[in-house]
This record gives C-alpha cells, sequence and structure tokens, in this order.
C-alpha cells in the first residue's frame, strides 16, 4: 500500500510539472539561449522541457526568462500600435503570423489592410497565400498548434509522395550536430561505450588536464582524432545554434512558402520534396539535409557575376548566399536572379529582397560554415532514385570549423 501512494504521489507531482509549465525563453549567465516549456516554480533550480527532454538548471546559472504572450493578446497590442492608414505595418503583421502558424489572425491583419486600400495588390497575394494554408488546416482557429506526440519514424511527416517515408537516423543527426556547431558553442553532450577513457588511452592529452575541462571541451578533443569509432560515442544532446535558428524561423518559412500548396510536399514537387513540419528530430533534420544536398542546373547561371563559373546551383549556396535557389526561387520572376520555373499554382514566397523572411533566410545561411560539411550520410532524399554517396559506416572527420567568417554572426 505504501509503495502504491508513493508511485501515486509521484506521478501527480510529474503531472504538476507537465501542467505548470509554459512556453518561453531561457537565457543563461554563460550565454546559452533555451526555448521550450518552462517550469520554475521550485525555489533552487528551472526545469525546462525541450523535445520532450527536461533539462533542470540552477538558479544561480539563469539570466533571465521570457514567457510567451497569449498570440491573440500580442497580435492585439501590435495592431493597436499601428495608424488608421498605416497598410505596411498590417501587412508585416499579417506576414509575422502567418510564419507563426496563426493563420486567422494573418487574414485578419490582411483584411484590415484591405479596408484601407481595396485594390492593394500585395495583400491580395498574400490573403490567398494564407487561405490556401488554411485550406489544408481547416480547424486552425489561430491558436498555435500543440506540439504533436512523438510518433514513430513510419508515421510521422509523410508527404503524399506515394511512397515510404525516409529519415535520417539517430546516428547521421549526431553527424549533422557535429559538423554544423561552432567550437565556441557550450552544447550539452554525452558520452557513451566509455570513450573518454577510450580517448585518454590514446595518451594525446595528460589526464589531469583533460578531466578539468568542460564536457564539450572534452566532446572537441574527442572528435579532434578524426577516429569515426569514437565520434559515433560522443553524443551532441542540444542544438546547435545554426540548427536550431533553422527549426525555428527558416523551416516555417520555408515550408509556408514551398509547400503551402502541396507543391514540393506532395508528388508535384518533383525531385525536391519535404516533409510536413514536425518537432521530431529525425524528420526536420531529414528536411535541412535535403536543402543543403540539393542542387540544379540553372541555364545561364555560369554566366552571373560573382558566380562560379558553373550552371549548377545549390537550395543552399554557402559561398554565394545570395544565389541560394532558396531564396532566388522565392522571387518575383522579374526580380529574381534566377526564376522559379514556370509552373501552374507557383506564387512567389517573397515581394522582394526586403521581405522580412528572405531576410531571416538569408541571414541563416550567411551564419553556415562557408565551406559545406561532408556529414558521411548514406541517405536518398524522397523522389530521388540512389546515388552512390558516402556509407553510413565511413564517416569523414567530425571537427567542426569556426563559422563566423566575417559574413554573419555565429
Amino acid at each position: 500500500m505504501v509503495r502504491w501512494w508513493w508511485l501515486g504521489g509521484l506521478l501527480v507531482l510529474c503531472l504538476s510539472s507537465v501542467l505548470l509549465a509554459r512556453q518561453g525563453v531561457i537565457k543563461t549567465k554563460d550565454g546559452q539561449t533555451l526555448e521550450g516549456d518552462i517550469d520554475d516554480t521550485k525555489p533552487d533550480a528551472v526545469y525546462i522541457t525541450i523535445h520532450n527532454v527536461q533539462t533542470t538548471l540552477q538558479r544561480g546559472d539563469v539570466a533571465s526568462i521570457t514567457y510567451a504572450k497569449d498570440p491573440a493578446q500580442e497580435y492585439k497590442e501590435r495592431m493597436g500600435k499601428l495608424g488608421p492608414s498605416d497598410i505596411k505595418g498590417r501587412l508585416d503583421l499579417a506576414r509575422f503570423e502567418f510564419e507563426q502558424g496563426h493563420n486567422d489572425l494573418a487574414r485578419d491583419a490582411v483584411e484590415s489592410a484591405q479596408k484601407i486600400d481595396p485594390n492593394n495588390r500585395d495583400a491580395a497575394d498574400l490573403k490567398a497565400t494564407i487561405e490556401r494554408e488554411m485550406a489544408l488546416k481547416p480547424h486552425d482557429n489561430g491558436a498555435p498548434a500543440a506540439p504533436p506526440a512523438p510518433k514513430p519514424a513510419s508515421d510521422a511527416g509523410t508527404p503524399a509522395t506515394g511512397e515510404s517515408p525516409r529519415y535520417l537516423s539517430a546516428r547521421d543527426v549526431n553527424a549533422i550536430k557535429q559538423k554544423e556547431m561552432g567550437p565556441d558553442e557550450n552544447l550539452r553532450v554525452r558520452f557513451d561505450n566509455d570513450v573518454k577513457r577510450r580517448y585518454l588511452a590514446l595518451g594525446l592529452k595528460q589526464p589531469r588536464e583533460f578531466n578539468s575541462e568542460t564536457p564539450f571541451q572534452q566532446a572537441l578533443d574527442i572528435l579532434a582524432t578524426n577516429d569515426a569509432k569514437l565520434a559515433d560515442d560522443v553524443i551532441i544532446v542540444s542544438d546547435p545554434a545554426t540548427m536550431a535558428t533553422y527549426h525555428a524561423k527558416v523551416q516555417p518559412a520555408v515550408l509556408a512558402g514551398c509547400a503551402a500548396a502541396r507543391c514540393h510536399s506532395g508528388s508535384t514537387g518533383g525531385d525536391f520534396i519535404l516533409y510536413p513540419n514536425s518537432t521530431e528530430p529525425n524528420v526536420w533534420y531529414t528536411n535541412f539535409y535535403i536543402i543543403q544536398n540539393y542542387t540544379k542546373k540553372v541555364p545561364g547561371a555560369e554566366r552571373f557575376p560573382g558566380g562560379h563559373g558553373s550552371a549548377m546551383r545549390g537550395m543552399v549556396d554557402r559561398a554565394q548566399p545570395e544565389q541560394s535557389l532558396l531564396l532566388q526561387y522565392g522571387m518575383p520572376p522579374n526580380l529574381a536572379a534566377f526564376a522559379h520555373p514556370e509552373v501552374a499554382g507557383y506564387h512567389p514566397a517573397f515581394r522582394s529582397a526586403d521581405d522580412g523572411r528572405f531576410q531571416t533566410i538569408l541571414a541563416w545561411v550567411q551564419s553556415l560554415n562557408p565551406v559545406k560539411p561532408d556529414y558521411g550520410i548514406k541517405f536518398t532524399p524522397p523522389g530521388q532514385k540512389p546515388t552512390t554517396q558516402p556509407s553510413g559506416g565511413e564517416r569523414s572527420p567530425r571537427l567542426p570549423a569556426p563559422h563566423n567568417d566575417g559574413r554573419g554572426q555565429q
């Protein structure tokens, strides 16, 4: 009886922690920014849950906590600050709400702009985009969607291609994290299979010096050996800054533009297919991998000023970020360096290079290491035929190169 009472009490405490959690952002005194469900009801610790993994932070390590506002209330406050004839402000607010997934609020802002200028073309185009997205989500009420329960990889985020979904493995995701993280970050890591002892057995560093380092510094030491077997047992738990930005800002904008009308999320997307939005890392890291590795021959691109002398262009061009197809294909044809191929139902994702979503994606590409890493992953994206790639067991060196090359922040 006592045991059952104890288990029941533990269950109540766990449920209470979940119910008390609120979405927000924690900034730590060592410079980390963590976004997730926060429980700060305890006097000596703060708990944050990210991707269903709870992390405990000591109160003394927390610099600040900022909670997200209610979307409807925040929208009301933003709208209240706009002048009675501010069309641009209303359209910018509509795009912001659309990117956040608050489609009803986005449509309301557009309609407010149309009351001022019923013939505004930008408002009409944006409203059409929002309503196409709403048609795919008929139950959307303008509130942020609740995070879906974890699904097995065989079920999560299936594109309408008629083929079984294919996702990166946990090992592949870890390889990407190792290559995309910056040496100045301080990510959470886990060491498996006694990898630290195996590293010290190599005699590359004195045990006392090694043990005085932070776990992340120890991880960098081990990865610097370029030993694939050691690297596989260095698990990067948290997401590098570039990947966190991709998940929070870039992927939502890309999916809203490229996949909103089920173009590149289904069988009509040719050989460039993305999976629907998901909180499952193996799904959204797969989308990142697809975007990073997709290239296409663009007639005349070899003559573009500052280009590579080749007609091949990447969806993400780290050397020439502005030439990324992810950006150029989203521009109106008359403004694009490389216009999107003519297809039925195509609608530009950006108004111009000044569009907020264009600038968000551009800044993210600029923050990446200018040399695309070789992740050593064997993977065939949906809609593509298998090609010869490095096998999953033939990993290339994992030591990350510095991200900050003067073109953008790390």
